[in-house]
């Protein structure tokens, strides 16, 4: 099979939509599928085995930090002529998987649509009114436009379904299990921040960006003097924020972006994890930390309704409540013997979801696909 993957954000950016298609591409390339991946803009032409084909853009380095490429669909046709794909997939598509959607259906190659990206949420979040119609008519124009799409919740699936999208399949993600693990967990690294075997560490691990709303943490910043425990907050990441953030959490240790190694040794050196972002559609960290052992507290709202069973592996707060926040982690610290039991619940959920399972399921997808496309064609000669 040939398989060319629009990816709407790529290396050197680093997120879930990146995360996602480096893992489809070697799971593919592994099992013996020729793989081509387009991005926008400046970043490395071959990831290991992965052939990146760049196409021109314009980045913007605000707050949403994207690539708005500078292709038209009359470029990348001659692409998909060289290269002959059995089928495209679209990773997140909004600017760049639009075109390359275009392009797929006058080529009249199947095109699989992954929605990944709560970009209506953030308009909403931003408060930019005037922009949401038309953000959802194009997800609209997108989705309706291809073969099939995938969503990673239910909540994505119910948003999609009120767009008018129909023939949409659940596909969620998988977790690596070497790389997030319980093993990683480091004496050393806690004793450098300044934990000892009865401190409390609480993280957060993401991009510091407004819409994460990491300020919320603040809430929780008087949960020691109340339980009579010591309590470490850290705060991996980097972004736009960052400094607003160290003013607003004088206490927290903010150890800036981290990855491979530092980041396995990081997450399974907490004891609590805390996500604060209110519009994930499918919220990866949340695996990340339960594969590492690491109960996870998160908004009742998108992707971490599926992810985390109330009071079992982790708590879910109510959306715009900060002292709910505070709530949820004076529940989870306070009984030593409830959080011990969540960690394990934690652990035990996500060991069947590895990126090889999840992978092989989108894989099945794609041939599904092909095989319809090639009746449709039949009964259209």
């Amino acid at each position: 099979m040939r398989v060319l993957i629009s990816a709407e954000s790529f290396l050197p950016r680093s997120n879930g939509v990146t995360n996602s298609v480096l893992q489809l591409a070697r799971f593919l390339i592994r099992n013996g599928h020729d793989v081509l991946v387009i991005a926008s803009g400046d970043g490395p032409v071959q990831v290991k085995e992965i052939r990146v084909l760049r196409v021109p853009a314009l980045a913007l380095k605000t707050i949403a930090q994207i690539d708005i490429p500078r292709v038209k669909v009359k470029t990348l046709i001659p692409i998909l002529k060289e290269f002959k794909p059995d089928v495209i997939y679209l990773a997140s598509p909004f600017l760049l998987g639009e075109q390359v959607r275009k392009a797929g259906l006058r080529s009249q190659i199947p095109v699989i649509a992954n929605y990944q990206t709560d970009v209506s949420g953030f308009i909403d979040f931003y408060r930019l009114n005037t922009a949401k119609s038309l953000v959802e008519r194009r997800l609209k124009t997108i989705h309706k436009g291809s073969t099939i799409t995938l969503a990673p919740s239910t909540h994505s699936i119910r948003f999609l379904i009120s767009l008018g999208i129909e023939n949409i399949r659940y596909w969620g993600r998988g977790v690596d299990l070497t790389q997030f693990n319980p093993r990683w967990r480091s004496q050393k690294l806690r004793k450098s921040w300044g934990a000892g075997s009865e401190t409390i560490v609480i993280g957060f691990v993401g991009r510091l960006a407004p819409e994460k709303q990491v300020h919320k943490l603040a809430s929780i910043g008087d949960v020691g003097i109340l339980t009579g425990k010591k309590i470490i907050q850290i705060i991996v990441g980097e972004g736009p924020t960052r400094e607003t953030l160290e003013r607003s959490l004088p206490r927290a240790i903010f150890t800036g972006h981290l990855s491979g190694v530092e980041l396995s040794k990081a997450i399974a050196s907490m004891d609590l994890l805390v996500t604060t972002g209110e519009n994930e559609t499918f919220c990866q960290v949340i695996q990340e930390a339960m594969a590492s052992g690491i109960p996870v507290i998160a908004p009742d709202a998108g992707g971490p309704k599926d992810l985390i069973i109330n009071g079992v592996d982790g708590y879910l707060y109510r959306p715009g409540e900060n002292l709910d926040i505070r709530k949820k982690v004076l529940q989870a610290i306070f009984d030593e013997a409830q959080l011990k039991s969540m960690s394990k619940a934690a652990f035990e959920k996500v060991q069947s979801k590895t990126w090889d399972v999840i992978c092989a399921h989108l894989l099945g997808i794609f041939f599904e696909v092909i095989e319809s496309a090639k009746g449709d064609s039949v009964q259209a000669s």
